[in-house]
């Protein structure tokens, strides 16, 4: 048996989607209301798949994400929103292990998505990659230091987030876009999340998160190609740094 952990609210959407969920062979949900309960359910639980508001009463969506990581990671992690913006919704279609699903929630598109993952075979379990969590703290506008380490616990690097954009990035080798282009690239990094002001140090990028992403990983583009192009044509780049289920 598979288990869905659902981190909502709102007591009529978690008991929906704790239905819809339910109902796929093999799958049990079980659904709580805070970061809090969620911290406990993980004492007990370990889920396969996570289905994360991103706006919590007692936190922010992605600290459910870093106490999954604790735990050894899920196959996927759905993050739901009433707020996401035109890039965030296209990044809803990746295949990687992180979607955006807006508010209200498509309860059949959401049951496709995990029917899908559900028969996937073998499962990867891994902690979430530094790229995955700008896209997080993008998405829901926050104000946070991304400290990333290797697996063997050493820092490489940091990423300030201020208001949903990426302010600054900073590695022993590089700083700004380089160093925002090396941390995006390693999927086998983790990241503890730290409190940070509006504006945490002087400025080496300061775009929205999507931009920056982007432009980190294409850096040639950023005078010749109008931003809205750029965001457009790369898109698929970002999808293919995101971790795929193994099967």
């Amino acid at each position: 048996m598979r288990c869905v952990l659902i981190v909502e609210d709102e007591t009529i959407t978690r008991s929906i989607l704790a239905r819809v969920s339910s109902t796929i062979p093999g799958i049990c949900a079980l659904a709580v209301g805070s970061i809090q309960e969620a911290q406990a359910a993980l004492e007990v639980a370990s889920p396969d798949v996570a289905i994360i508001d991103l706006h919590l009463p007692d936190g922010l969506g992605f600290e459910v994400l870093r106490a999954l990581d604790d735990k050894g990671g899920v196959v996927m992690a759905i993050i739901t929103s009433a707020h996401l913006h035109e890039h965030e919704r296209e990044l809803s279609a990746s295949r990687g292990r992180l979607r955006c699903m807006p508010k209200p929630i498509d309860y059949a598109e959401l049951k496709r998505v995990l029917t899908s993952v559900m028969s996937a075979g073998v499962f990867f379990h891994g902690p979430f990659a530094p790229v995955e969590y700008v896209q997080i703290a993008g998405s829901g506008g926050y104000n946070v230091k991304l400290a990333c380490y290797d697996p063997a616990g050493a820092p490489i690097g940091d990423i300030i987030m201020s208001a949903g954009r990426v302010w600054s990035a900073e590695t022993p080798h590089a700083s700004g876009l380089p160093a925002l282009r090396e941390l995006v690239a390693r999927l086998d990094a983790r990241v503890r999340l730290e409190a940070a002001s509006q504006a945490s140090g002087p400025a080496n990028i300061d775009r929205n998160w999507h931009v920056a992403v982007l432009d980190s990983m294409t850096p040639e583009l950023d005078d010749i190609i109008p931003e809205h192009l750029r965001v457009k044509t790369q898109l698929e780049r970002l999808h293919q740094l995101q971790p795929s289920v193994k099967q």
